[in-house]
């Protein structure tokens, strides 16, 4: 059935300006919508170049604040490696004399009388490098008896004997001198003492001296009276310098042997 058009009747027609609202509505929404997103990335990319900035800054005053510090830890470090170094020259030092020690000790060995005695007067407590111990006539000592200290260590010939008591003069003072064997290369060479246990030597260059060779004295070759601990030479002289020293710590003895 058709429907017949009365003047009663409204056209109905769009209204342009509903649909330009709608439309404005609309891209407003996706502006906001489009600012928040953006405007998010922007302050979290803000806060992301705060924090590395913040982090650089921290990195450079770490790296620039405790520049003494690290150089004070550098040098401790350093000290301690060269003490290590130190201790580690001395136990192969030692480690040689020992070895020295045992061949002297292989030796054929002589029988001989010795007398234990109490030091009662260090080295270190006379400027003449002398001993005294708390034996005498009494105990059979007399002069010429020599010293061992240690296994068997030649330190010191009585030169003094009392009833109770005796002196001896170390063989490293500084007024002795005499021939030394050194034992690894089976020769004879001058030494004399420098005080304090130390010894000195001038033997020819081309002589192949090491640092660890044991000396003992001509006849009484069961004994070491020095160890050899520095070599020094001049390619202008002919003859090289050699420090030794006492196997034993002379100012720390508290009992000797006297041998007979």
């Amino acid at each position: 059935m058709s429907q017949r058009f009365t003047p009663n009747m409204r056209i109905k027609k769009d209204n342009p300006g509903n649909r330009t609202f709608i439309i404005r509505l609309f891209v407003v929404i996706v502006l906001i919508m489009i600012w928040f997103i953006f405007g998010f990335k922007i302050f979290k990319s803000m806060s992301a170049a705060k924090n590395v900035t913040a982090d650089v800054l921290k990195q450079t005053i770490n790296l620039s604040t405790p520049k003494t510090i690290l150089i004070e830890r550098q040098n401790a470090l350093q000290q301690q490696n060269e003490l290590l170094q130190q201790q580690l020259a001395g136990m192969h030092l030692t480690e040689d004399e020992n070895t020295s020690l045992r061949q002297i000790l292989d030796y054929p060995k002589t029988n001989y009388t010795m007398v234990s005695a109490r030091v009662i007067s260090k080295p270190s407590q006379s400027i003449y490098d002398r001993i005294m111990i708390d034996r005498g006539s009494n105990d059979g000592i007399k002069i010429g008896d020599r010293v061992i200290a240690g296994e068997n260590s030649f330190i010191a010939t009585i030169d003094a004997v009392t009833e109770t008591t005796a002196e001896g003069i170390l063989i490293s003072g500084s007024f002795w001198k005499g021939d030394a064997i050194i034992s690894r290369l089976g020769i004879t060479v001058p030494v004399e003492g420098k005080g304090s246990g130390n010894f000195e030597l001038h033997i020819p260059r081309d002589l192949e001296v090491r640092d660890g060779d044991v000396m003992t004295l001509p006849g009484f070759s069961d004994f070491v009276f020095g160890i050899i601990k520095t070599v020094q030479f001049d390619e202008r002289d002919p003859y090289q310098t050699v420090l030794a020293r006492t196997p034993v710590n002379l100012q720390e003895l508290k009992f000797v042997r006297v041998v007979k």
